[in-house]
């Protein structure tokens, strides 16, 4: 169904015929509910008026005119067709400053702060002094500390 309201929305602000033809064409060989709606051919033949019933009725052009030209003048104003392709223009602009947007923006990447200072006072390893050595890469935002015992005579 929600395909079903694209398409007929699509179909509105399409200005050339032949895409419309070709979309409508293309969604109702695949969409199941809009070709239950179209009517069948008995429908249609009910619709219209065989050539012999109009042959004896005086002045059925004129009254047709007549019915024709009261039903534009009831019909709903549409819009003009530029203003259809003006929409179209200003929607294409902006899905492409959506698109630029979304793909220059730069992924935001965690650093740490670089006011932010480790330091490591003293460090002991089962009650021994201990020598720390700080590793902080620059491609990620790691930082190893590596902790060994300092052997008897080293110093710190």
């Amino acid at each position: 169904m929600a395909n079903c309201r694209r398409i007929k929305f699509l179909f509105e602000f399409i200005p050339v015929k032949s895409l419309q033809y070709s979309l409508l064409r293309g969604h109702l060989s695949k969409c199941d509910v809009c070709q239950k709606e179209l009517a069948s051919f008995e429908e249609a033949q009910s619709a219209t008026l065989h050539k012999d019933r109009l042959e004896g009725v005086k002045d059925f052009w004129p009254q047709f005119l007549r019915n024709l030209e009261a039903e534009k003048q009831r019909s709903k104003p549409t819009l003009h067709p530029i203003w259809h392709w003006a929409m179209g223009v200003v929607g294409a602009i902006a899905f492409t400053l959506v698109l630029i947007f979304v793909l220059t923006r730069s992924p935001q990447k965690e650093h740490l702060d670089t006011s932010i200072k480790l330091t490591i006072d003293y460090v002991k390893i089962y009650d021994e002094p201990a020598q720390a050595i700080i590793f902080q890469t620059q491609d990620t935002n790691r930082t190893f500390i590596w902790v060994e015992k300092q052997l008897k005579g080293e110093m710190q």
